[in-house]
């Protein structure tokens, strides 16, 4: 977890104070949005990990090894949470926990950003400026859980968009055909 220990320094150097400049409250503004950036990468690479670790697994054949390693599987999570539940104590996920921490870093990001947007409108006044409207973090609606931000929305569509514009499928038998593959893995058809 060492980029996420890296990045919550990043965040605590980037404090707000109440007696900052104009161009100060900017620089700060700017130097968060570009930590918000880099967390929202973080977060989107590793649900982009998961999802294809997931589809990995959903997309082999069920031969009887595969059934039996997956039944394993689900055994040990239910032992898991059974013994989770009686101890309490939590069973270690890693991707579960990097999320949490990448997502609570995000959220720490918008209460400051929300407050330095109150601050950079007070010092323009202040100083007889004007200040550019943004949308502000406060004004969507979003659930106490919903940490994303409209980028990390939008990389992902983006994403998904993109895949599904290269998948493609054997016309033979349907199974799902990789950019580049000449021939169907599954029945040899030639597909490019």
């Amino acid at each position: 977890m060492e980029p996420i220990e890296e990045n919550r320094n990043r965040l605590a150097t980037l404090t707000v104070s109440g007696r900052e400049s104009l161009a100060a409250c900017r620089a700060l503004q700017n130097g968060l949005r570009k930590l918000k950036r880099d967390v929202l990468a973080q977060i989107l690479t590793l649900r982009t990990r998961t999802r294809k670790e997931a589809r990995e697994a959903m997309a082999t054949e069920p031969t009887l090894r595969n059934l039996w390693k997956r039944r394993k599987e689900i055994v040990d999570d239910a032992v898991d949470n059974v013994r989770e539940k009686l101890t309490g104590e939590e069973s270690e996920d890693e991707d579960a926990e990097a999320l949490e921490a990448w997502s609570e870093i995000n959220r720490e990001v918008d209460r400051r950003l929300e407050r330095l947007d109150e601050l950079e409108a007070e010092l323009a006044r202040a100083a007889g400026e004007d200040v550019a409207k943004r949308p502000s973090v406060r004004g969507r609606p979003r659930s106490s859980s919903d940490s994303a931000d409209d980028d990390l929305y939008a990389a992902v569509g983006a994403e998904s968009q993109e895949q599904r514009r290269s998948r493609r499928s054997c016309p033979e038998c349907g199974t799902a055909i990789a950019a580049g593959d000449r021939f169907c893995g599954r029945c040899g058809q030639r597909v490019g």
